[in-house]
């Protein structure tokens, strides 16, 4: 039997994960649990036709012996995979408040305005461009994880800049509070996306979907990804 892990308390165990064209597996580091695995992936090429990829295939150990991390890697015929890893660009594990994990998705968009700062481009064109290019860069991160305050805060700061001033870097009079410029047209604002009402609202997408799945309710308020509704 195929026993799979318990990620957290209180839930069913997991056997197998899948998003795109990329599947992941997960089992007991034990040559049981792994044999079953096996049996059940030459059963699958056997009835669809469809080979496995081991040579870009990789398996990933936590807290087990060396000659048990060994037996199952021959099993397989695979190569150990090292952590941290990423997949899509993103860490497979991020800890509570860890700034420097987005380092690569805050060069990416810094790198972005710092191309264009070079160019002749007026107030209405660095709207456009933080609109369509930086702004969308953080939509997939934000639909999986909650960022620190600490990025979003910084981000957004080089975005005012970049907007005010043409340079993300310099300092001037700031025609507009950032607040105001993420406002919709009708109420006065620019309508830029604010990172961290993306972030709120990615998260409880999510959540509703976890919860819609198991045939569960969501109330506003009742969990950490949904601020409560304000207070009149």
């Amino acid at each position: 039997m195929w026993k799979g892990i318990e990620i957290t308390r209180g839930v069913d165990s997991t056997t197998h994960s899948q998003f795109d064209d990329d599947t992941c597996l997960f089992g007991v580091a034990s040559m049981h649990e792994a044999m079953v695995i096996k049996k059940v992936l030459d059963s699958y090429s056997w009835a669809t036709g469809q080979e496995i990829n081991w040579d870009k295939s990789e398996i990933f150990f936590f807290h087990t012996e060396v000659g048990s991390q060994r037996a199952i890697t021959r099993l397989f015929g695979i190569k150990i995979g090292q952590l941290p890893g990423k997949f899509l660009g993103m860490p497979f594990f991020v800890g509570a408040g860890k700034a420097e994990i987005w380092k690569g998705l805050l060069d990416g968009c810094k790198a972005k305005m710092e191309g264009w700062k070079t160019k002749w481009i007026s107030l209405a064109g660095r709207l456009l461009m933080l609109k369509t290019v930086v702004s969308a860069m953080p939509i997939f991160p934000m639909a999986c994880f909650k960022l620190p305050g600490l990025v979003i805060k910084s981000m957004q700061q080089k975005m005012r800049k970049f907007l005010w001033n043409g340079n993300q870097e310099q300092d001037k009079i700031l025609l507009m509070a950032w607040d105001k410029v993420c406002k919709p047209k009708g109420g006065g604002g620019a309508w830029l996306r604010d990172w961290r009402l993306i972030n709120e609202a990615m998260g409880a997408k999510l959540e509703m979907g976890k919860r819609h799945a198991s045939g569960r309710t969501l109330g506003m308020g009742d969990h950490r990804w949904i601020p409560s509704p304000p207070s009149r």
